[in-house]
């Protein structure tokens, strides 16, 4: 029984059963252009003061940490990003990918993209030239910037070169009825939220962590011990941000035994120094201690 209980919390803690958002805020733009009216063909439209390129995408399991910029569309199974004028989602059927390339930080947080998008915004399946179409790129952060082309003549129809998208936008151009927009690059987040109760080293036992996230800030409590062997508690506390945590780790002593009265709260007494906590995915963690020593630690299972 001990055994089945095991493999089963095993399971539940794979990583890989956790799906992951990936969300991007972007910088209103500071370079616009407006279609020339009358509107001659397509949805004309400019694009209004303060408008910005923002959005998500979700994958099955987060992202691996360390990863080189590179294509990831098959892990997506989700996105969404507007920019004032138009959406490009994936439960549009006219929505296309040109390109979903990502590169994360050892946390496993999005480091770099090259994402473009368009959307057919006349015609019907099978498109051809003529039809109007809309698109948004996402590139940075080195150079990095955003843009937007609203309404745009479709030159070209085929298969993306990149990601094998049929009736796509292949080749597409500007003309008077045409408008576009374009923007410092902006910020991504996660969701990567770690997963609350007992973590531990698992060659480790005898110390552990318990660990609690609620709006964004995270408490730790750490049971430990001297060197000398005697047990010590400490506790800290802050904003856990894309994945990652760093705190002053809180000594305390004097306080309650389990079978006294309530002698008052117990006292500060100290710190040893600082903690950083890199979370790889709702299941796994990288920990920094005070006076430079590095353990994994993971959710224990029970």
């Amino acid at each position: 029984m001990r055994r089945f209980l095991l493999l089963v919390a095993g399971a539940c803690l794979s990583p890989g059963l956790w799906a992951a958002t990936y969300t991007y805020t972007g910088s209103p733009f500071t370079q616009s252009t407006s279609f020339y009216a009358p509107c001659a063909a397509g949805p004309c439209a400019n694009f209004p003061a303060g408008a910005t390129v923002n959005g998500w995408f979700t994958t099955a399991a987060p992202l691996a940490g360390g990863l080189p910029l590179g294509d990831v569309y098959a892990s997506v199974t989700g996105y969404s990003f507007t920019d004032g004028i138009n959406t490009y989602s994936s439960a549009d059927p006219n929505s296309r990918v040109y390109s979903f390339l990502v590169e994360t930080h050892p946390s496993g947080n999005v480091a770099a993209v090259q994402l473009t998008f368009s959307v057919w915004e006349t015609g019907s399946s099978p498109h051809a030239a003529q039809d109007r179409v809309s698109s948004i790129a996402i590139i940075g952060p080195t150079a990095g910037w955003a843009v937007a082309d609203n309404n745009d003549r479709c030159l070209a129809v085929g298969a993306e070169t990149n990601t094998g998208v049929a009736d796509t936008c292949v080749s597409f151009t500007a003309d008077g009825s045409s408008s576009f927009a374009t923007g410092p690059y902006g910020t991504w987040s996660s969701d990567l939220t770690p997963v609350v109760g007992l973590w531990w080293n698992p060659n480790e036992s005898g110390s552990g962590y318990s660990i609690d996230v609620k709006h964004g800030v995270l408490v730790m409590t750490v049971f430990s011990y001297k060197a000398s062997g005697e047990q010590e508690w400490y506790i800290t506390s802050g904003p856990i941000v894309n994945g990652s945590f760093t705190g002053t780790l809180d000594r305390y002593v004097g306080g309650q035994c389990i079978s006294c009265a309530y002698n008052g709260l117990p006292t500060s007494a100290g710190s040893p120094g600082v903690v950083t906590i890199n979370f790889t995915s709702p299941v796994a963690a990288t920990m920094l201690l005070p006076g430079g020593r590095v353990t994994a630690i993971q959710p224990q299972p029970f």
